[in-house]
């Protein structure tokens, strides 16, 4: 939140969550369009990621984002 503030007070621009941009009225977006702009990682420790529940936890989370790609 403190990205956006800042922008909204005129100190440079940024690429923000919309959700949040739209409680600042000072904000203009530059882009009417979603365009993602990071990976998603998941941390596990290396010990525990052979362990069948985090294997299991794996698969579900990397099917699951597949099936919402856009």
């Amino acid at each position: 939140m403190t990205r956006h503030t800042m922008a909204a007070k005129g100190l440079g621009m940024i690429r923000g969550a919309c959700y949040i941009a739209e409680h600042y009225s000072e904000l203009v977006p530059v882009i009417d369009e979603f365009t993602p702009f990071q990976d998603l990682w998941v941390l596990t420790h290396p010990e525990l990621r052979h362990t069948p529940r985090i294997k299991t936890l794996m698969q579900f989370l990397l099917h699951s984002l597949r099936a919402k790609k856009i």
